[in-house]
Order: structure tokens, then sequence, then C-alpha cells
């Protein structure tokens, strides 16, 4: 048959004018070229909104979706706070730490389910939107030091306001197209880790 490369369906399988054969095939058995179009925004970290409307379907994420994952970040937030001080006395190794009390073993448990559970609430909503969790963190060890209760804290609050300005900027530098989120926090936090690889070496 006849098939128009601006088709998501089979646009989406191409990589540099060659089709990959999973892709392809993952994507015939979408619903169609809208659900295959929706599919490969949220892959590639564009707003959902505007691959929707693109399609001609108007997308508003719905609170059936939107309250059960904020409900999951933060009970995962709230998991994590009891044990900041636990992951202070962590630094000091883990031989020290059982010395001093620390149960290694839960706290590490502890750990992967919060970190897991938040991260996977996030990312089914936003999609894969890249160095917000490498920069945001060690940037704020640089201004606050190790102490974790600043830390966990302050990248909440940081990433949250990354995320907020590059979402505006992603809507604002090509009206009325938007870029791709992960691509301005691509573009802010590829310089910050290279400069900071060159810190370490220096030091």
């Amino acid at each position: 048959g006849r098939y128009d490369v601006n088709d998501p369906a089979y646009g989406g399988s191409l990589d540099d004018g060659e089709c990959d054969i999973s892709m392809a095939f993952l994507l015939g058995l979408s619903a169609g070229p809208t659900a295959c179009g929706l599919a490969l925004a949220w892959l590639y970290g564009f707003p959902l909104a505007s691959a929707s409307s693109a399609n001609g379907v108007p997308f508003t994420l719905p609170y059936s979706l939107l309250i059960p994952a904020l409900i999951i970040i933060f009970i995962s937030f709230l998991f994590l706070l009891p044990i900041l001080r636990n992951l202070d006395i962590l630094q000091l190794g883990e031989s020290e730490a059982k010395r001093l009390g620390v149960n290694v073993k839960s706290l590490k448990y502890r750990i992967i389910f919060a970190s897991a559970a938040s991260v996977g609430a996030s990312v089914s909503l936003s999609g894969m939107i890249g160095f917000v969790g490498l920069v945001v963190p060690h940037l704020l060890r640089l201004l606050s030091g190790v102490n974790h209760t600043y830390v966990v804290i302050g990248s909440a609050l940081l990433g949250s306001s990354l995320m907020v300005f590059a979402d505006l900027l992603s809507r604002l530098l090509i009206q009325p197209a938007e870029l791709p989120v992960g691509l301005i926090t691509s573009a802010i936090g590829s310089p910050f880790f290279l400069w900071l690889i060159f810190r370490i070496n220096k030091i």
C-alpha cells in the first residue's frame, strides 16, 4: 500500500530513513495513528496536550490519573522523611552505620521502594525527562552540604521549580509550537554536568 511519512504510525518507526522492525511492529499493534502519535510524544518528552491537539484530539489529563499519582508521590516523600538522619550516618560506611544502630538492609529497601514508587508515578504522567535527577541533587549538595534533610526536601522544591521553568520555556520559545520539555532540561543539565565532572577531576 501507499504510506505517508507524516503518519506517526509510519514515520515513528523510521530511524534516519531506515525502518526499525520492532518499533513498527509495536506501533502496528496500537489503536491507530492518533494512539501512535501520543505514544511517541510521551516517549520523546513532547507535551501530550500538543501531540493530541496536532492529531485533532483535545487532551486534558484527567483527575482520575493525576490524583492517584500525586498521592503516591506524597506518601513516598513522607515515607523517606523519618530516615533522612540515617542516610547521613550511612555516609560513614555500612559497617560503621550498623555499629551505630542503623538497619542498613531495611534502609536500602525503604529507599528503593519510595524512589521507585515516586519516579514511576511521575514518569507515567510526564514521560521521560532527563538530567533533572542528576543536576538538582548535585547542585543542592554544593549549596547546602551533605545533610540529607536539606538535600531531599530541597530537591523536591528545586526540581519542581526547574520543571515549571523548563515547561514555560518550551511553550514560549517557538510559539505556537512547543519544544519537548526534555530538550530544555538537557540544554540546562548538560553544561552543568560537564562542569561538575571537570570540577571533580580538578579536585
